[in-house]
């Protein structure tokens, strides 16, 4: 392996959706296509509440083949992922929706990101063998003040 590559630009299963959906920004945030270590990613961050702003309220979307998985068993893989992946993962409740008259799975949970306690709920919605996953995130305690911001933007998620 090179060394100026990684294990996700490597991955054939990452990024099979990208360009394949739409998400609008809120009102005031910035929308940002970027790709770190090979993976793709759609950011939309809050705006700066001021000076000492430490934490950008976020929704991320990346994509990834699901195979054969079904939303129930790549939802339940993941959340197995993240127990291993997130420092002081804890989750709060899962449950299911739809958006954009798609099915979705979506799990509230709490974790600990560079010693700062994190809110964060995430979706997951598997379309023609590819899963798309958006995440939103808030300081410990800043869901509900950035819940409707978040509602805005993950209905208007919308496959391609």
């Amino acid at each position: 392996m090179d060394a100026g590559k990684n294990k996700n630009q490597e991955n054939p299963n990452l990024n099979v959706g990208s360009g394949k959906f739409e998400i609008d920004a809120p009102d005031g945030w910035t929308k940002i296509d970027t790709t770190s270590m090979g993976l793709k990613t759609v950011i939309l961050m809050s705006p700066l509440e001021g000076s000492d702003d430490d934490f950008r309220e976020n929704i991320n979307v990346v994509t990834e083949k699901s195979g054969i998985m079904g939303l129930k068993a790549y939802t339940e893989l993941s959340k197995s992922n993240m127990t291993k992946m997130m420092t002081n993962y804890k989750e709060r409740g899962s449950g299911s929706t739809t958006i954009n008259s798609e099915p979705a799975q979506w799990v509230d949970y709490t974790h600990t990101m560079y010693n700062m306690e994190i809110d964060g709920r995430v979706y997951f919605i598997i379309k023609n063998k590819i899963a798309y996953v958006i995440t939103t995130t808030a300081r410990k305690g800043g869901q509900n003040k950035w819940q409707a911001e978040f509602d805005k933007a993950v209905n208007s998620f919308l496959l391609k």
